[in-house]
């Protein structure tokens, strides 16, 4: 017996406003799609629909921090299809879990739940929300993703996902805060994490059953990672502190952070290279310049516990490789007794491919025995020749206001990084032709990966009032802990307040 198909019968789509007093209403939306599904549309609160038949594409008008989008289905399959939603401004929530879409998802303003079904095979998707970084954080829950693009400038509480497929390997979550990343399967999109507000861009927790892949940027620290494994080509850069990665099957790809904690893995480390005491810039990835540029510093791996093998792969504690490529007979460590190695527990083989590199090292065990670092080819510790290199400096404007490649500013914070082999015992500043004597000192403001900002109240405050509208320097000076001194590096621009 053959089953019957229906036409869509579409009721009027564009709603008119109540009486003024009310506002606009919106009386629901209904049509039964081919396969005799009784699809309902409703926005309670304020606002009006607009729905066109065919591309079943839905325009949402006026709605507010307090309007609420329903889409319900019932009898057929119990799916929807549609193709895109648009809304005008701010909405509270949309819940449309038995709906999956083949376009975009466009919110003017913030939201606080999104719930959507399946975001089908196709062309590249999006989900773009507004707001600002200091929006009230929203929870985005999704079916089965193929091809999608996520971009907020609200924060993320959440993303929870069935499974997520990249057929492209450019899938991109852009958010100021993301606090939880979810999957049932596995989820291939990467994120960059970046606020406007210094010091708060975060990664949460992820936890997946499946494999992570994508390309991952937190200016800022990460919760953790569980896993079921990685990717050979997922990479991670984190700027703060990373604090525990465990999988239960194997591990690849590139991690780098200031610091790592804990790494458990149940199955064996493939083709990896795990560096604490690394900052490998925007592109993720060794070498680079400008923005790309790497960083090297002492840094500290807690504990790594593999129950399987490890092979052709590196795990580094302020290991730097001196020209961006690990391996080629000049790598170091950074830090000295700083960057420290915890233990090691390998139950199976550590190949003569695998690097262990750090300052100290805490009783290694590999293959059920223990290690000598010292007499063990694999393991680089770092030298105990005298530290004979002064204090690196690097700096730039912080709000390149206007152009940003015309040193022209309205604010003159400066951002930076100054970092040596062992303790940056003095870090002063001067202004213009203030004599190396007169600069003062601000060691306090380096943060324990380097970094540092020199704010305008600073500056103003050394100055005895704002700056004169022209040309400035800003000259920095260091020195280590063994005497180095670096030259003077200095930040100039053009003040236009």
């Amino acid at each position: 017996m053959k089953t019957r198909r229906f036409a869509p019968e579409f009721q009027p789509s564009r709603l008119e406003p109540l009486e003024q007093r009310n506002l606009f209403a919106a009386t629901p939306i209904t049509f039964i799609d081919g396969d005799g599904t009784t699809v309902k549309i409703s926005l309670a609160g304020n606002g009006s629909m607009v729905f066109t038949p065919g591309d079943n594409d839905l325009q949402i008008i006026g709605a507010d921090q307090g309007t609420r989008l329903t889409i319900t289905t019932k009898g057929g399959d119990g799916r929807a299809t549609l193709g895109s939603i648009d809304v005008g401004g701010a909405i509270k929530s949309i819940n449309a879990k038995t709906t999956d879409f083949t376009g975009n998802i466009s919110i003017l303003g913030s939201v606080s739940t999104l719930t959507l079904g399946n975001m089908l095979p196709g062309d590249q998707k999006s989900i773009t929300i507004g707001g600002t970084s200091a929006a009230k954080p929203a929870t985005i829950n999704l079916g089965r993703i193929t091809d999608l693009n996520i971009d907020s400038g609200t924060p993320l509480n959440g993303i929870t996902v069935i499974d997520w497929d990249d057929t492209d390997n450019n899938d991109i979550i852009n958010a100021p805060f993301l606090k939880k990343v979810s999957s049932k399967e596995d989820f291939a999109a990467g994120a960059i994490i970046i606020s406007e507000e210094e010091g708060k861009a975060s990664l949460g927790k992820i936890t997946l059953k499946g494999q992570l892949d994508g390309f991952w940027y937190v200016d800022g620290k990460a919760a953790g990672i569980s896993t079921g494994s990685t990717a050979q080509t997922f990479r991670m850069n984190v700027r703060g502190k990373l604090n525990n990665l465990s999988a239960k099957t194997d591990v690849s790809g590139l991690v780098a952070a200031a610091d790592i904690g804990a790494i458990s893995i149940s199955g064996s480390v493939i083709d990896a290279v795990i560096l604490a005491g690394a900052d490998l810039g925007t592109d993720v990835a060794l070498g680079g310049a400008g923005d790309d540029a790497d960083l090297f510093f002492s840094g500290t791996l807690a504990k790594l516990t593999v129950k399987g093998g490890v092979t052709n792969s590196t795990f580094g504690a302020g290991l730097d490789p001196a020209n961006g490529i690990l391996g080629d007979g000049d790598d170091f460590v950074t830090g000295k007794l700083k960057s420290t190695f915890g233990g090691i527990s390998i139950k199976g083989i550590a190949d003569v491919n695998t690097t262990f590199a750090a300052g100290k090292f805490s009783k290694p065990r590999i293959g059920g025995t223990s290690i000598d670092p010292a007499g063990d080819p694999r393991f680089l510790i770092a030298s105990t020749a005298p530290d004979i290199l002064p204090p690196v400096i690097t700096a730039q404007l912080g709000n390149n206001t206007g152009d940003p490649n015309d040193n022209i500013t309205s604010d003159p914070t400066i951002i930076g990084r100054v970092i040596d082999l062992g303790e940056v015992k003095t870090f002063r500043f001067g202004i213009d032709d203030d004599q190396l004597s007169d600069f003062i000192n601000i060691r306090n403001l380096i943060e324990e990966d380097g970094t540092f900002e020199l704010p305008r109240a600073t500056i103003e405050k050394v100055n005895k009032g704002p700056l004169s509208v022209g040309l400035h320097n800003i000259n920095f000076f260091a020195v280590d802990e063994i005497g180095n001194t670096a030259a003077i590096f200095t930040v100039t621009f053009f003040f236009a307040p």
